[in-house]
């Protein structure tokens, strides 16, 4: 979930430093246990993800959160950072 946070901080900075209107954002995650969580509406939480969840709610609704895939997910190409561990 703190992936996701930074993706709300990200969001925020941008919107502020842009000279541009922005309607919406949409927000991508490879988590589906995390999006699960976001719309959950009946099940209570563990304190720690209940605070998690609170805190991305509190800035974004479910609805602007979306899934992909883990292998189309940039933000876990683990190769680069293999690559840049390796000197090449």
């Amino acid at each position: 979930m703190c992936q996701l946070n930074m993706s709300l901080i990200v969001d925020k900075i941008i919107r502020r430093e842009l000279d541009l209107p922005v309607e919406s954002s949409t927000f991508w995650t490879d988590s589906t246990c995390v999006l699960r969580c976001i719309e959950n509406k009946d099940k209570r939480f563990q304190i720690f993800v209940a605070n998690g969840v609170s805190a991305i709610l509190d800035q974004s609704t479910a609805t602007q959160w979306r899934y992909v895939q883990t292998s189309l997910n940039p933000a876990d190409d683990r190769r680069d950072r293999l690559d840049f561990e390796k000197g090449d």
